[in-house]
């Protein structure tokens, strides 16, 4: 039998793979074997080859091949391997089970191997994870463990898982180990880390408020973080260019979902975004973008000293 697991999210195709691993397992001493089909090395000859070749110490074969270019828009395979891999699929070995999985691209569902694979393999299309399925996941797992948490700890969860959910597990984990019942916001603060987005995320807030206390306590801390002025310049300047770019198109009364097809980003992205679009004005977002150009300028030209032209840039926003 032959597999395909299809989804944008790690977390489910890493929660699909493992059951279906388990049922295998259930039936057979399989050998395991793992093909990354997103590299130059791949070989298709030595997949095709794994796949029609008896394992010498165990009963069954389970080959899995991750994320095989062919099957995206850009790759491709020749006509004659198009051919050898379309006749696997039709007739595979019955002493191996091959699981293809994609996760970091689109699959190009018009392609003739593509269509091979949908009719050929047994197809798990999974969807996307949206915030609401995010949340219950988190708050179904840390229930089985009987962990209980305030309002505040657990939307400063959400908000940190939301952006790198595929660590959901990892940080359990943590979580289990530290081995306090009630988790307050000071808990989640110190186990589940915060990634360089949602610091990004919270600079922009700040600055947006014109809390320049705040501002320079998030900037402090990417600053420890290694991130130089000019790096910071950028990074801010393209979140301020998402919140302008969803401020226009929520005019045309386009959804989050839609926003974020439109604009290729990630839908967590797009939700931070939408929240500040709506509650400040897109002229005042322009006019932050543009300073932030100004001061890209300047420091690309050598006009001023990088730290000291982004602290300069916090204290006239934030008091203007």
């Amino acid at each position: 039998m032959n597999y395909a697991l299809f989804a944008e999210s790690e977390y489910l195709i890493k929660k699909t793979l493992n059951k279906l691993l388990l049922k295998l397992n259930e039936h057979y001493e399989s050998e395991f074997i793992e093909y990354d089909g997103s590299t130059k090395d791949f070989s298709l000859d030595e997949l095709l080859l794994d796949l029609n070749t008896f394992s010498l110490f165990n009963e069954h074969r389970i080959i899995l091949l991750k994320n095989p270019l062919f099957l995206s828009a850009k790759g491709s395979l020749s006509d004659s391997e198009t051919s050898l891999f379309g006749n696997y699929l039709l007739k595979p070995s019955e002493s191996a089970t091959l699981i293809i999985v994609v996760d970091q691209f689109k699959v190009d569902r018009r392609k003739k191997i593509s269509k091979l694979v949908m009719k050929q393999c047994e197809v798990s299309d999974l969807e996307t994870l949206d915030q609401r399925d995010m949340e219950h996941i988190i708050e179904r797992d840390l229930k089985e463990h009987h962990f209980s948490m305030d309002h505040l700890a657990k939307n400063e969860l959400f908000k940190r898982m939301l952006g790198s959910f595929e660590n959901w597990e990892s940080e359990l984990e943590k979580i289990i180990l530290y081995n306090k019942e009630h988790l307050s916001y000071d808990d989640i603060n110190v186990l589940i880390s915060s990634n360089e987005s949602d610091n990004i995320f919270d600079l922009t807030n700040a600055v947006l408020a014109r809390n320049l206390v705040d501002s320079f306590n998030v900037y402090n801390q990417l600053e420890i973080k290694a991130k130089e002025p000019i790096a910071l310049t950028m990074l801010l300047a393209s979140q301020f260019r998402l919140v302008y770019q969803v401020s226009t198109l929520l005019k045309q009364r386009m959804d989050n979902k839609s926003i974020a097809s439109e604009l290729k980003v990630h839908p967590y992205r797009v939700q931070i975004a939408s929240g500040l679009a709506r509650k400040y004005d897109s002229f005042m977002i322009l006019s932050i973008l543009n300073k932030l150009a100004n001061l890209e300028q300047n420091i690309k030209n050598s006009t001023i000293i990088p730290e000291i032209g982004f602290e300069l840039f916090l204290v006239e926003v934030c008091q203007a």
